[in-house]
């Protein structure tokens, strides 16, 4: 089973770029395909006994997060009710109903700290598999798989994407730097440490050329809580790395640039307009007395019910308004809650055992808070699900001594 979810990580990071079926309005793709065949051996093993209570008990960790993930769920199909958009709505209860299904495999099949480590490693091989891809298009200015080739090039664009748009590449780099640290500090050969620094040193340098503020200033976030939770000793160690990537010729001025943003309140700017798709968020949450337009309807609302100007743009561009105003005051309460438990449960797992993993996960939760608000929609980004999935999963699992102290003392009682 482990080894399906293996193949499934693979999947995750092919999309439907390169192998899709279309069904109607609906595509059906490798990881779709495997998600369903998962999800009915799953089933079937529900009727085993002794199993059913593996596959979600009140008892761990991240009871709350897989049962969150559900209630989010239930509540989006719910919304049906009041939504203006059928096809929009389904599409986004598609990709809820995906995240929901992510969480819920990887956390009934990873049960110990060890098992999530070949999950990574894949995660970082397709990582690695889509960094080359961005370096192609960097080096050639030739876009093979993107859906956007055409805009980079009228645009004249020379910006890293794969099969991404430029935003959603730029925090799979974020996302693969803070992991490749976390594999570092458990590797045990020179070998892998060796690979692991220079996948590091490959995410900064297609971080800072995709020009992805959001990102950058996430990665700067995620830095910082890594220097003020590590021991001294390492913390000099990394200050130096640090130190030596930004020591290269152009580095630092090409970051500094990036990160300049016009405050200056206007409607033609991009922070003026992102303004204004908050603000119309704020008045559609009060039109729908606090419940949210509904799963996928912001689109809509923002096309025909706009009160401030937005350029034509009806995305909302920013996470956590996608997730107050599209779900809510409930969801979105829940979903703070959930974040919140998730990092201070890992960070207690950081403490306790010093494990390098579960550092790299706060790093991530730490300036993903920042980052969730570059792309346009953080929905369709399955690959983030699954990320999310795996450290959730990793929420709900003991370190092997307190396993074994765990056992005897149950023994013991039992005696």
């Amino acid at each position: 089973m482990k080894k399906l979810l293996l193949l499934l990580t693979v999947t995750v990071f092919l999309g439907s770029a390169f192998f899709s079926i279309p069904i109607g309005g609906f595509q059906l793709y490798p990881l779709r395909m495997l998600l369903l065949t998962l999800i009915g051996i799953l089933v079937f093993r529900c009727f085993i006994p002794g199993f059913r209570d593996v596959i979600w008990s009140s008892a761990k960790k991240n009871a709350y997060s897989v049962a969150f993930f559900f209630f989010w769920l239930c509540w989006s199909v719910l919304s049906v009710v009041w939504v203006q958009d059928d096809n929009a709505w389904l599409r986004a209860v598609i990709y809820l109903a995906t995240a929901f299904l992510l969480v819920l495999l990887v956390s009934t099949y990873i049960r110990q700290e060890q098992d999530v480590f070949p999950l990574l490693r894949g995660v970082l091989m397709m990582s690695a598999f889509h960094s080359v891809i961005g370096w192609y298009e960097i080096i050639t200015q030739d876009y093979l798989f993107s859906p956007r080739a055409d805009f980079m090039r009228i645009y004249d664009l020379h910006v890293p994407v794969s099969i991404y748009g430029e935003n959603e590449f730029a925090g799979l780099m974020f996302f693969t730097f803070f992991l490749s640290y976390g594999m570092f500090t458990h590797s045990k050969t020179k070998l892998n440490r060796l690979a692991y620094l220079l996948l590091m040193v490959n995410c900064v340098g297609l971080l800072i050329m995709g020009g992805s503020r959001a990102y950058q200033l996430a990665f700067l976030f995620g830095l910082a809580y890594l220097f003020f939770s590590m021991k001294r000793g390492k913390l000099t160690l990394l200050l130096c790395s640090v130190a030596l990537v930004f020591a290269v010729p152009g580095v630092l001025e090409h970051l500094c640039t990036n990160l300049q943003f016009d405050f200056t309140p206007s409607d033609n700017n991009s922070t003026g307009i992102r303004i204004n798709l908050l603000r119309n968020g704020l008045v559609f949450l009060g039109k729908t007395l606090g419940f949210g337009t509904g799963a996928g309807q912001i689109e809509y609302w923002m096309a025909y019910h706009a009160v401030y100007p937005t350029g034509g743009i009806i995305d909302i561009h920013n996470w956590w308004g996608e997730l107050f105003v599209g779900y809510g005051f409930l969801i979105f309460f829940g979903y703070l809650v959930f974040y919140g438990k998730l990092f201070v449960d890992l960070r207690n797992k950081y403490r306790s055992n010093q494990d390098g993993l579960a550092q790299s996960f706060c790093c991530i939760l730490a300036g993903f808070v920042v980052g969730s608000v570059s792309s346009s929609s953080n929905m369709s980004a399955e690959w983030t699900w699954l990320i999310f999935a795996i450290m959730i999963a990793y929420q709900g699992t003991h370190h092997p001594i307190q396993e074994k102290f765990t056992a005897i003392v149950s023994n013991n009682l039992k005696q």
